[in-house]
C-alpha cells in the first residue's frame, strides 16, 4: 500500500511525458497525482505527441500555465459517435479532434514548448552517415 500523500515533493522533473497521454491509465493518474503535489513541475519529452491536442491535456492540466485554463473548450472538439460491434449491435465512443490549431501552436511556443534542432545546438556533430550491410 502506498501513501501518495507521503510522496509530496517541492520540485518534480518528469521525463518521457508523452506516456501521459490518456487520463484514464493508472500510470497517468499516479504521475499526475504526484506532479500536482509539487510547487515546481517540469515535464519533458523528445517524442512528439501527435494524435490530437487532447493528448496534451493530462500534462497541461497540472502545469499551472495560463494555456491550461479553458484548454479543452478552446482546443478540443469532442463528438459522440457510434460504431458496429461486429455482433449486430452498436457501441458509442467519443472522437476527439483539435480546433484552433494555429492559436494552440502559438500558445505552446510562447508558454512551454522549446523546439531545437540538432544542427542548431550541436553544430560540431558530423553529418549522419548510413551504411548498408548485405546479410547473406
Amino acid at each position: 500500500m502506498i501513501n501518495h500523500d507521503a510522496l509530496a515533493a517541492e520540485k518534480v522533473v518528469g521525463d518521457e511525458a508523452h506516456y501521459l497521454r490518456t487520463m484514464e491509465t493508472k500510470r497517468t493518474e499516479a504521475a499526475l497525482r504526484y506532479l500536482s503535489t509539487a510547487q515546481l513541475r517540469i515535464v519533458i519529452t523528445g517524442t512528439p505527441i501527435v494524435n490530437s491536442p487532447y493528448d496534451l491535456w493530462p500534462v497541461l492540466s497540472v502545469s499551472g500555465l495560463p494555456l491550461a485554463e479553458n484548454y479543452l473548450d478552446t482546443y478540443v472538439i469532442e463528438e459522440l459517435r457510434e460504431r458496429d460491434n461486429g455482433r449486430g449491435g452498436k457501441f458509442a465512443y467519443i472522437k476527439r479532434r483539435g480546433k484552433n490549431q494555429e492559436s494552440l501552436q502559438a500558445a505552446l511556443r510562447a508558454q512551454c514548448m522549446v523546439r531545437r534542432f540538432k544542427k542548431d545546438v550541436l553544430p560540431q556533430l558530423p553529418e549522419k552517415t548510413m551504411q548498408y550491410i548485405t546479410i547473406p
